[in-house]
Order: structure tokens, then C-alpha cells, then sequence
């Protein structure tokens, strides 16, 4: 249940990721329409994915975990989803071998990535498949439809 309320507003401790840089640069600056810079974030793991078969339930981990999970809504698969799970303490963590990396993008450049993006096929209809998708998409290309 976790996994499926992450993606609609329900917390938890799974922190959404994606394979995907492009996804990634989309997702940074999206929401702010040039209001504010973006922050596009890398994190690298040390470890194997965790298999759903073998360890059905991501949040019974005991140091931070990646897992893929499987794709039971669309937008998974078009986001190219992963998360790390979280464990409730982290006395056993090893956080040997893994990294983050960040790259701050402009408020000034985001307007101009967007329409990049959007001419590469990443646009909130294509990575949130379904009507929240188009209602998102259509907010993003016409703010004016808020008022």
C-alpha cells in the first residue's frame, strides 16, 4: 500500500528516484515555472537492487535500500522509477561506496529546458500517464487556466 500512496500524496519511507536523467531535469524544474532555480540530484548505490520476490516488503530493510518497484501503476515504468527504502534507524547503515551529486539549474534557463524537454517527449502527460497527466500538462503550458 505504501508504494502505491507514495505516488498520491501518501507519506512514507520510500524516496522516489528514476534511471532516467532527463526524468530527473523534468522533475526539477516543472513545478516552479522559472520562479526558482532547480535542483537535479544523482545518487549512486552501493549495492544490488533489492528483488520484490525475495523481499517483498521494502520498508522492513535494515540499512537504505534501492528497490525497483514492479510496475503496477503506468506511471512507474514512464518515470523509470526506483526507490531507496529507508529503514527506521540508521545505527546499521554502511554508506560506504555510495555518492550524491547535485547540479543547481537557473531560474532563468528552466522556461527554455522545458520546451526542450517537452520536444524530446517529456512533458507531464508522457510521465504521468492519465487524466492527473493532462490536467498537470495543461496547468504547466497555460498557468493562466488557475485563475
Amino acid at each position: 500500500m505504501a508504494r502505491f500512496g507514495q505516488h498520491y500524496g501518501l507519506p512514507t519511507r520510500l524516496l522516489d528516484w528514476t534511471t532516467n536523467p532527463l526524468v530527473a531535469l523534468h522533475v526539477a524544474i516543472s513545478s516552479n515555472q522559472g520562479r526558482q532555480d532547480g535542483v537535479v540530484i544523482a545518487y549512486r548505490h552501493n549495492k544490488s537492487l533489492i528483488n520484490p520476490k525475495e523481499e517483498p516488503d521494502p520498508l522492513s530493510v535494515k540499512c537504505i535500500e534501492a528497490y525497483r518497484p514492479p510496475n503496477f501503476a503506468e506511471r512507474i515504468s514512464a518515470q523509470g522509477a526506483v526507490f531507496t527504502a529507508e529503514p527506521e534507524s540508521f545505527e546499521q547503515d554502511d554508506a560506504s561506496g555510495r555518492e550524491l551529486n547535485r547540479w543547481l539549474v537557473s531560474a532563468y534557463a528552466v522556461r527554455q529546458i522545458c520546451e526542450e524537454l517537452s520536444k524530446l517527449g517529456f512533458t507531464e502527460s508522457a510521465l504521468f500517464p492519465g487524466l492527473e497527466g493532462i490536467c498537470r500538462y495543461l496547468r504547466f503550458t497555460d498557468p493562466k487556466i488557475l485563475e
